[in-house]
């Protein structure tokens, strides 16, 4: 099995209008051009959330039937990748003929109201089934933030110049594959769930096989691949990011959220008792 458990592609009567309007509004932005700055990378977070909370919905069986398939895996990424594009081209087309308009703030905005929306009702779906659970989410986000900002650190030693040129951006992708790592480890060894992405598994099973795994658990050298490769992606795209700042700072935008998504998803699980 090559693609992650749970990997469906939804009917052509959602795809096809999906991948029209994100591949219009790609095309359209990219016409336009606008600066990608670590303001606007910091902007796609709350579109990313949402997603993973869209995606959680999903997995709970709480989207309306007519618009399922949307939530799915891949159609969530599509489905949100193309509603923020729209959303930002609509903001820089706008910003366009407004100086003191800021696109960053707006695309934020618009994105954390949807994000609150639907995180809001996947606690309310915990609520009313009374699985609401808090203590593993905020385990999850605490020991993320610590161990992200203590990499974030020992980069900045051995990388001066990576870490000042890639600023709040690779702090993100950090952080977003940091979140990603440890959620796995706490939902894998600690609550029992299952990993779907047959990589990550590959990487679980070795570190199962390791004589540590019966002191630290089999998931371990996942987190420690998860910030070894986002450290070693902001190392390489260190020359990029100096010669073309815009696209590689979406390029990294990108790789955060193949990180901060599955995180945030699994958070959201643990809110509701589950292990993923």
């Amino acid at each position: 099995m090559v693609v992650p458990e749970g990997f469906t592609i939804p009917p052509l009567i959602y795809l096809v209008p999906t991948v029209i309007v994100l591949l219009g509004a790609a095309i359209m932005l990219w016409t336009v051009r606008p600066a990608v700055t670590d303001r606007t990378v910091i902007a796609v977070v709350p579109w990313i959330v949402a997603g993973g909370g869209g995606h959680v919905l999903y997995v709970t069986d709480a989207i309306p039937p007519g618009i399922e398939p949307f939530f799915g895996v891949p159609a969530v990424y599509l489905t949100f990748a193309a509603l923020g594009a729209i959303t930002w081209l609509v903001i820089e087309v706008v910003s366009s003929t407004r100086n003191t308009f800021d696109a960053a703030t707006y695309l934020a905005v618009v994105g954390l109201l949807i994000a609150i929306v639907l995180v809001i009702w996947v606690l309310w779906t915990g609520f009313v089934a009374g699985d609401i659970a808090i203590f593993w989410p905020v385990i999850a986000l605490v020991a993320s933030l610590l161990a992200s900002v203590l990499v974030w650190v020992a980069t900045a030693r051995v990388f001066p110049v990576t870490a000042q040129v890639t600023g709040a951006t690779g702090m993100l992708v950090i952080f977003g594959h940091g979140l990603d790592g440890i959620s796995t480890l706490i939902g894998i060894d600690i609550l029992g769930g299952t990993e779907r992405s047959p990589l990550a598994d590959a990487v679980i099973y070795i570190g199962s096989r390791l004589p540590t795994a019966d002191v630290i658990g089999d998931t371990w050298l996942f987190v420690i691949v998860k910030f070894g490769l986002a450290v070693a992606i902001l190392v390489l795209f260190r020359e990029y990011v100096r010669d073309e700042p815009s696209q590689a700072r979406l390029l990294l935008a990108l790789i955060a959220a193949v990180g901060l998504g599955p995180g945030v998803h699994n958070v959201l699980l643990f809110t509701l008792g589950m292990a993923g």
